[in-house]
């Protein structure tokens, strides 16, 4: 599961200007795929994700999960809803 999780990602870069700008901090994919096995079903409720990043805390949730996404980073919303198309993002700051 980690490993289709991983291969589903963006490369992961060292940190850069603009990812400190947006205090961007990736969420270990071993704590990602804990944090949603911990969620238990989520099959047919919707979820939020405010700061939805690269997606991996979202990524392995079952189909019928519906997730609304949220990130400051434009790059990132962009990309995110092709990895899975139920998938909606919003471009904004969620503060």
């Amino acid at each position: 599961l980690a490993l289709t999780l991983l291969e589903r990602q963006p490369t992961f870069v060292f940190r850069t200007s603009s990812s400190v700008i947006n205090q961007q901090f990736s969420t270990p994919l071993p704590m990602s795929i804990v944090g949603q096995r911990l969620l238990g079903d989520t099959t047919g409720k919707k979820l939020l994700e405010p700061t939805i990043g690269n997606g991996s805390l979202v990524m392995s949730l079952p189909e019928g999960t519906r997730i609304v996404g949220v990130d400051v980073d434009l790059s990132r919303t962009e990309r995110v809803p092709a990895l899975r198309s139920e998938l909606e993002v919003i471009h904004g700051d969620f503060l």
